[in-house]
């Protein structure tokens, strides 16, 4: 910014330096050209505040409709109102109804993950489920319990409405994949510069004396 401003005040002082002399010395000549070039300077001027003022008037147009569209585009919620099974509404969040379904759908035998997913359709409960279930495991069987197990939360538990069966998505655990490497223990190494040295021999009570054993002199 200050090299463009210094650049602006050496053209204006040139500028002067040149128009000064020139008005002072021919006054005749050089006030109508002078007056010429104000007048088309004011046209200019014009026009392009014209352009300015239509720049302005598209921005301010283009923020009001971006204004609109983030005041009426639908939100995402995390909360509804629920219908109760004994009659009336509830506003309930829907991290709550997941936990409590992931928890006890994990609680059957054969389950390895479990995922859900709610959401609200005409006050009531819409659940998908997405199970991983162990490749042993009776799908039919398993299938049948699961359901049993989310009508039982939703509607026994928490006492909400369900609308309809859950969406059951039911894999089988990936077995093939390769078991995660077994980390073996580090054996410390002696530090640096510390020389193990060889033990004394060692003297009985009955008077001889047993040798080291015989260092290994093999390289």
């Amino acid at each position: 910014m200050r090299v463009v401003n210094r650049l602006f005040t050496i053209l204006i002082t040139l500028l002067l330096l040149a128009a000064v002399p020139a008005v002072l010395i021919f006054p005749g000549e050089t006030l109508p050209a002078a007056r010429d070039v104000l007048a088309n300077l004011e046209g200019d001027l014009q026009e392009v505040q014209q352009l300015i003022l239509i720049g302005a008037a598209v921005g301010a147009d283009l923020l009001l409709l971006l204004l609109l569209y983030a005041n009426l585009r639908p939100r995402p919620r995390d909360s509804a109102r629920f219908k109760l099974v004994g009659g009336g509404r509830t506003e309930m969040n829907f991290a709550p109804i997941q936990q409590r379904l992931e928890r006890n759908i994990a609680g059957l035998r054969g389950i390895r993950y479990v995922t859900t997913v709610v959401s609200a359709q005409r006050g009531r409960v819409k659940a998908d489920i997405d199970v991983t279930v162990a490749p042993n495991a009776v799908l039919r069987t398993l299938q049948k319990q699961i359901l049993e197990v989310a009508q039982a939360t939703i509607e026994d538990q928490m006492g909400l409405k369900m609308a309809g069966r859950p969406q059951l998505n039911l894999h089988l655990e990936d077995t093939t994949a390769p078991p995660p490497p077994v980390e073996r223990p580090r054996v410390p190494e002696p530090p640096p510069g510390q020389v193990e040295h060889p033990q004394p021999p060692v003297r009985p009570p009955g008077g001889f004396t047993i040798p080291p054993p015989p260092e290994d002199s093999t390289e």
